[in-house]
């Protein structure tokens, strides 16, 4: 029993060690592609202070322009791609329509790292899209309103508290941390 607890501290350690916390100033900053491209991204810090995280739900507003979000594109998988023909390919649309996903939310699935040193770089959220992929790019979502507030329902803010107080009593975090993230979830819980 012992040896399996142990082995579980160490890969939840070692997943924790490797997360990588991305935030608006890196991504400004940089100069090349490998100042910033970490592979293992689990949150980014927006230029607003918005903590995007994995597995956090974005809540998708109303396109800007009434039809087609201009932050958005549906990103087709490898295996989605080789299932369409050459023709079927050159012609997919990539646009997301308000139909499919105004007013809703969806979850973040990862992030993606685009541009060069000539055009700047930006980040992007993979979400879990309804029927296909889609990508936002987060800082401009956030700033032509096409991504909505970015709050925890009372639900998933109880879970997470929760959740904290598991790690806390199986020695995961310490109390402060634990204290720390209950102050922050608590100005959820109605």
């Amino acid at each position: 029993m012992k040896k399996i607890l142990l082995v579980t501290i160490m890969l939840v350690g070692g997943f924790v060690m490797n997360a990588q916390v991305l935030k608006y100033e890196q991504v400004k900053n940089a100069q090349k592609k490998s100042d910033i491209n970490k592979e293992d991204i689990t949150e980014y810090i927006s230029e607003d202070g918005t903590s995007f995280k994995i597995g956090d739900v974005l809540k998708i507003d109303k396109p800007t322009n009434g039809q087609i979000f201009s932050s958005m594109t549906i990103r087709m998988t490898t295996f989605e791609m080789l299932a369409l023909s050459q023709y079927e390919q050159k012609n997919f649309d990539y646009n997301v329509y308000s139909r499919t996903i105004a007013k809703t939310a969806l979850k973040i699935k990862s992030f993606v790292i685009e541009g060069d040193k000539k055009k700047g770089f930006s980040i992007s959220a993979n979400l879990d899209g309804v029927g296909h992929n889609i990508q936002v790019r987060l800082e401009y979502g956030i700033e032509i309103g096409e991504i909505g507030e970015h709050k925890m329902t009372s639900e998933e803010a109880m879970a997470k508290l929760k959740s904290e107080k598991d790690k806390l009593e199986l020695g995961l975090i310490t109390s402060d941390e634990y204290n720390s993230r209950k102050s922050e979830l608590v100005k959820f819980i109605k």
